[in-house]
């Protein structure tokens, strides 16, 4: 895929934590033009590639870095900082995919807010009520109630007025991606969430199989997105690191 006769290469990192002075550096990923994964596991490996001309092109992220922060680019710019190395990425074009996004595209879905076993509508009343609606026995609470939720789980519980629809907007990478490629969640995902755990664990090929999906999910995204973006916008949003 290219932009005004540029590759763009497609780059996310995974660390330890949100801390570039406590947390470590996991692993980055580029996916460039010919599908080809290109992984690094250490700063040094990841200065290099940059240094040799790895990233000709623009490199593209979500949430790397734009005008009200990101984290991909303010992380290794610190964690180089702290080796006493130069940024390798500097003069380097970027684009951020996420301002687009929220600029340009209506991520809001609704999502269904059921009340929780410890909270006072789900008194005995009222889960007798539920029960009784749903073709259950009342019980006790707590078995009523995951009853109710096992239903629930399988889209056959009608919850009467004691849940609500809520509006949400969520515009992280996986829920973009989701929401125009996999809106039923049919594919397997590793949360980003538990990449600590799985670092602790020694399970890099979890992490790093993750931080695939993600550039695979930006790919798709920006091939599919920045096409009915205006081209002077995303001009406007590339950079230089």
């Amino acid at each position: 895929m290219q932009f005004n006769g540029n590759d763009l290469i497609f780059f996310d990192i995974e660390t330890g934590g949100f801390s570039a002075v406590q947390d470590p550096f996991i692993v980055s990923v580029a996916l460039k033009e010919d599908d080809q994964y290109i992984e690094h596991t250490s700063l040094e490996e990841l200065y290099d590639f940059a240094k040799n001309g790895g990233f000709n092109g623009i490199i593209v992220t979500y949430n790397g870095e734009n005008y009200q922060g990101g984290f991909d680019f303010p992380f290794l710019r610190t964690k180089y900082a702290l080796k006493r190395m130069d940024f390798p990425f500097r003069g380097l074009q970027h684009l951020d995919l996420l301002p687009l996004i929220r600029k340009y595209f209506n991520t809001t879905d609704y999502i269904m807010s059921i009340p929780s076993k410890n909270s006072s509508t789900m008194n005995k009343k009222n889960l007798s009520k539920l029960a009784f609606a749903n073709g259950l026995e009342y019980k006790n609470i707590n078995d009523t109630y995951d009853e109710l939720l096992a239903l629930h789980e399988e889209g056959r519980c009608d919850w009467l007025n004691f849940a609500q629809i809520k509006p949400k907007e969520d515009n992280s990478l996986q829920a973009v991606y989701q929401l125009f490629f996999d809106y039923n969640a049919e594919e397997e995902y590793i949360p980003g969430e538990a990449i600590p755990e799985l670092y602790e664990q020694g399970d890099m090929q979890s992490i790093i199989r993750h931080c695939c999906d993600d550039v695979r999910m930006l790919k798709e995204v920006a091939k599919f997105l920045l096409p009915m973006i205006p081209s002077w916008d995303i001009e406007r949003n590339i950079s230089r690191l």
